[in-house]
């Protein structure tokens, strides 16, 4: 293969790589900058949470025995534990309904009765008991209980 052929594969691939970018960029949000993502913090970190950092970093970094979170986590066999997903977010405190969307596009607190299954389901009885009752009292033919 000569130069100028691998040139052009290389311009083909760049070309590639740039429309699967493209095609994978997510779409801006209407009135908001960098969807939402607010700008580094001028605070410092908290101290507590920057030695965790410091320590799981340590760890990884120990050119004689490296310890990876993940590796470490898999190899133990509680991971294999179908309730351990319920423990990790007890764990860490993690809100599983929380939303990284502004209030006013998705507040998950908001959430009314009549959104629930059962409601629905009820609802769905109802109606359908409505639609019955009018076809059976319009019918042509009858379908009334006689005495």
């Amino acid at each position: 293969m000569s130069q100028g052929e691998r040139n052009h594969d290389r311009v083909e691939e760049d070309a590639e790589v740039e429309e699967i970018r493209a095609l994978l960029h997510p779409e801006s949000i209407q009135g908001m900058a960098d969807w939402g993502i607010p700008p580094a913090p001028d605070e410092d970190c908290d101290p507590e949470l920057e030695a965790k950092l410091r320590q799981f970093h340590a760890l990884k970094n120990d050119t004689e025995n490296p310890k990876h979170f993940n590796d470490s986590l898999m190899s133990n066999r509680s991971f294999r534990n179908p309730h351990l997903y319920a423990k990790l977010v007890e764990f860490v405190d993690v809100d599983e309904s929380a939303t990284n969307f502004p209030k006013h596009i998705w507040d998950p607190t908001d959430v009314k009765d009549e959104w629930f299954y059962d409601r629905i389901g009820a609802w769905l009885l109802l109606l359908v008991g409505n639609v019955i009752q009018a076809l059976l009292l319009h019918a042509p033919w009858s379908l009334r209980a006689t005495n």
